[in-house]
């Protein structure tokens, strides 16, 4: 029987190779629907997921099926129980990303204090050549140094925010389960968090501890001037009151990048929202995290094989 690994999407080049030299075979597929994975997937022994649910009824279709490759850090898109109890593992790259995401968390918060598209905007309307001044035209901006920024989840995307905001000069903050500690942060309660950062990232797990963690009763003792920003997992917040206190302008924006229902449609009531940045789910979506988790996935895959 052929070693085949199915493929969804694409991946580097350098980790294909890394499949083909250890004499794997890789099948392309165009999605992880159960009539694809019937038809493609017959010989497979591996799989590599990235979004979209996977569970059972997948797996049933794929009799030989040993891992599954999770694309990314969370696991929570493959039924964990289901592919344990049929001897499948299921391998990841929990820290691989980090470095992206974390560099999207600070493009955001420096968004939600300077407003730099506005900025733009204003200048190719042509406003500031009619001699508007940009002090009365636009929000007044917000210098970082000695704001706070909380962090949920001090792992290793939590850890990158935390080093970069240190480097502004911030106060860093964090809540965190495991009390992992590191130099210039101080680990505070959760109600502590919200009442006192003026940004607030959240960088934890989607999982049963954590879904609605952001509800109307936290989001409630935040700051009216405070932001939240979200590129964890849609189901930490709960959008239907993060819309309302976003409407209410009882805290002053967000940005997310992620959703509990993706991609948003097309009613979906933050797209009229002007105090809320959203990104298409794009934390990860640069070259050199995508090499990594790429090399890192089909090593990790083939080591388990």
């Amino acid at each position: 029987m052929k070693k085949q690994i199915l493929l969804p999407q694409e991946i580097d080049e350098n980790a294909k190779l890394l499949f083909l030299n250890s004499g794997y075979e890789l099948v392309k597929c165009s999605d992880i629907e159960v009539e694809t994975l019937r038809e493609k997937g017959k010989q497979a022994i591996g799989i590599i997921v990235f979004g979209g649910h996977f569970g059972a009824e997948q797996m049933d279709v794929l009799p030989h099926l040993k891992v599954i490759g999770r694309f990314g850090v969370g696991i929570d898109n493959v039924d964990s129980a289901a592919a344990k109890a049929r001897g499948i593992k299921i391998v990841n790259t929990p820290a691989a990303n980090s470095h992206s995401v974390a560099d999207a968390v600070l493009m955001s918060i420096l968004m939600l204090a300077r407003e730099p598209m506005a900025a733009d905007c204003f200048v190719k309307r042509k406003l500031w050549s009619r001699n508007i001044s940009p002090d009365k035209a636009l929000r007044m901006g917000q210098e970082l140094r000695n704001l706070t920024v909380g962090i949920v989840g001090l792992g290793s995307i939590g850890t990158e925010v935390a080093t970069r905001c240190l480097a502004f000069g911030m106060r860093v903050i964090s809540y965190t389960p495991s009390q992992k500690k590191m130099h210039h942060v101080e680990n505070v309660s959760f109600e502590k968090l919200l009442e006192e950062s003026d940004f607030i990232s959240l960088n934890c797990a989607g999982n049963s501890q954590t879904y609605h963690l952001i509800n109307k009763e936290a989001l409630s003792r935040m700051k009216n001037s405070a932001y939240l920003i979200n590129f964890a997992r849609g189901s930490v917040i709960d959008t239907t009151a993060l819309v309302e206190a976003l409407q209410k302008q009882k805290i002053a924006g967000a940005a997310l990048d992620v959703f509990e229902e993706e991609p948003l449609d097309e009613n979906d009531p933050l797209l009229r929202l002007d105090n809320v940045l959203l990104f298409p789910h794009f934390g990860s979506s640069t070259s050199q995290a995508i090499e990594k988790i790429s090399k890192q996935l089909a090593n990790n895959m083939i080591n388990s094989l």
